[in-house]
């Protein structure tokens, strides 16, 4: 979290490694609420094969009403078959200096 001055918004960045150690395609997906109102997955990065995939992304305008969670799915098409959303928020937050 990055707090912005004087503000009660902050910015949420994330960032890690994606790896695939089989020959299918997977994808890193997000998905976001806001106001207590679920917006759609974004797919945010796919890799077919073995390899390892960097995940960088950030969220500009984080809350303590937004929450969100990423999920990995097979195929790079849509989140019909996914593991388990992990969250990526929790309250209170812990501001990085």
């Amino acid at each position: 979290m990055q707090p912005k001055d004087g503000s009660v918004f902050s910015k949420l960045v994330i960032k890690g490694d994606f790896k695939n150690t089989g020959s299918d395609c997977y994808s890193v997906w997000t998905q976001w609420t806001y106001d207590l109102v679920p917006r759609p997955p974004v797919k945010q990065a796919t890799l077919c094969g073995k390899g390892t995939k960097s995940v960088d992304l950030s969220l500009a305008s984080y809350t303590f009403t937004t929450t969100g969670s990423v999920f990995i799915c097979r195929g790079d098409k849509d989140t019909k078959d996914c593991g388990e959303q992990e969250s990526l928020t929790s309250w209170p937050v812990n501001h990085t200096r």
